[in-house]
């Protein structure tokens, strides 16, 4: 049996880390955005640069986005930008 494995070296300052579930793409995968809830109630589209990805989760190295934005992770597909909307828990 033979594998290759690869490890990466570099570190990455000032980006963030979203389950891939928060990322939201177009037809053509050459546009990502997330889904910000603003005040509760509305969702904002945020564009975002990816870096690195894995199945699970995704490198945010864009600006706009910190620890504190409460993101859509369900259901943020077909929202428009600026939509109301209701936090269920």
């Amino acid at each position: 049996m033979n594998l290759t494995v690869s490890f990466l070296k570099d570190n990455s300052t000032g980006s963030l880390l979203l389950t891939r579930k928060a990322l939201l793409t177009n037809e053509t995968q050459d546009e990502f955005w997330v889904m910000k809830v603003l005040n509760d109630s509305i969702a904002v589209k945020i564009p975002v640069e990816t870096g690195k990805m894995n199945d699970s989760m995704v490198e945010i190295i864009s600006n706009g986005l910190d620890t504190t934005n409460t993101i859509i992770l369900e259901g943020g597909y077909g929202l428009e930008d600026s939509s109301l909307i209701t936090i269920v828990r």
